[in-house]
């Protein structure tokens, strides 16, 4: 991971590899450039021990983990031995939810200077790492007992010494991330079979890119496995979202292509993927015979058959004419197919005299979702004519 650097402070300096850290007035710092601890509260130096800097070394940030040994320098000014509680709490987010608190006793110590007192090892679940409140107590040790844990955080007396502010942030792992939402006519379908569309109808996919990372992104080009490339996105700043269109012509049958969205920061390959779904449908009507003479009395059946593509129809549904009006006309059916793919009709009509007779169908499939898909027998291939039949 690389830095992410604050702008609210006019002085950055870099924390190990990879880290930045920055707190407003005062900074940790790395191994032989001591910073001020940052918030002390008027009069602070003014103790019998003075708490002259803080340093954060090694941070690591693995599988999601960030890590930082926390190190201190400090003096004891007057002549006696002190004892020196240093206690300091962590969190990853402003509104310190979990914190993870450091602290050590130092004890028996005489007059002078302290350098890089190991305090302890922090480690935080996230890709930021707030102070939530530091603290510091001593007591001479000539006169009173060391205590044995953690002071009052909350109390501030003659020997106690806490910080003002806060929460604040120190450092940040750059995670540049981003996440990718194709859609389908609107419609998220990750998982087929997708939206139902007529074939030949225009498709409409949608990818929206968005920057779920902490650091801004650019030059970010969306490509689809089917239909090529989409566009680039110029820029996009953490948490932002931009949207690139592509439309198409429906096919027939289940269909699938996937999104990705690529980019690369500071030579980091940063990418997402989603893909999308759908289901193109169509179909036809046949009725036969297509012409037939009978004799006077005898009946005569017409044989109406439909025909979905891309998927079964919920339903169907079928409507027919007999020009001139027969003497009689009865019709029997669906037979559906077993696949569902197709349906049948028996439209058997008879008359008493002479005459010829044309018979029309028109079947109206409806698919989930209820999209519906109306074939009538026009002659417009694949669908047949009119069927004739002569007495």
């Amino acid at each position: 991971m690389a830095i992410k650097k604050f702008l609210r402070s006019s002085l950055q300096v870099l924390l190990g590899v990879g880290f930045l850290a920055v707190a407003l007035g005062a900074l940790w710092a790395p191994t032989g450039e001591a910073q001020g601890w940052p918030y002390c509260i008027s009069g602070c130096d003014a103790k019998d021990v003075k708490i002259d800097r803080l340093y954060l070394e090694n941070p690591t940030y693995v599988s999601g983990v960030l890590s930082a040994d926390v190190y201190v320098d400090f003096s004891v000014t007057a002549a006696n031995r002190y004892c020196v509680l240093i206690a300091l709490g962590f969190s990853t987010a402003s509104g310190c939810p979990n914190v993870q608190s450091v602290w050590r006793m130092f004890g028996d110590l005489p007059q002078g200077p302290y350098t890089h007192q190991y305090v302890g090892t922090i480690s935080v679940v996230g890709t930021q790492l707030w102070v939530c409140w530091q603290f510091a107590e001593w007591r001479n040790q000539d006169s009173e007992s060391c205590p044995t844990g953690d002071c009052n955080l909350y109390s501030v007396g003659s020997k106690c010494w806490e910080s003002t502010g806060g929460p604040y942030i120190i450092y940040e792992v750059e995670d540049p991330k981003l996440s990718l939402e194709k859609k389908t006519n609107g419609i998220e379908a990750d998982t087929p079979p997708g939206p139902v569309v007529p074939v030949g109808s225009t498709v409409t996919w949608t990818y929206e890119v968005t920057n779920t990372g902490n650091v801004a992104l650019t030059n970010i080009v969306v490509t689809d496995d089917v239909v090529g490339t989409i566009g680039t996105i110029a820029s996009l700043a953490p948490g932002a979202s931009a949207t690139l269109t592509r439309t198409g012509t429906a096919v027939a049958g289940q269909y699938e292509n996937v999104g990705t969205a690529t980019t690369t920061y500071n030579g980091q390959p940063v990418s997402a993927t989603d893909p999308s779904h759908y289901v193109g449908v169509d179909g036809y009507i046949t009725i036969t015979p297509g012409s037939a003479t009978n004799e006077v009395g005898n009946p005569h059946t017409f044989l109406i058959t439909a025909y979905a593509q891309g998927t079964a129809p919920s339903s169907w549904a079928l409507a027919y004419t007999v020009t001139p009006t027969p003497g009689s006309a009865n019709l029997s059916g669906p037979s559906v197919a077993p696949d569902g793919m197709s349906a049948t009709w028996n439209l058997t009509i008879n008359h008493s005299s002479p005459g010829v007779f044309t018979a029309s169908a028109t079947v109206t499939m409806t698919f989930t979702g209820g999209l519906q898909v109306v074939r009538t027998t026009n002659g417009i291939s694949p669908n047949s004519a009119s069927a004739t039949k002569t007495y």
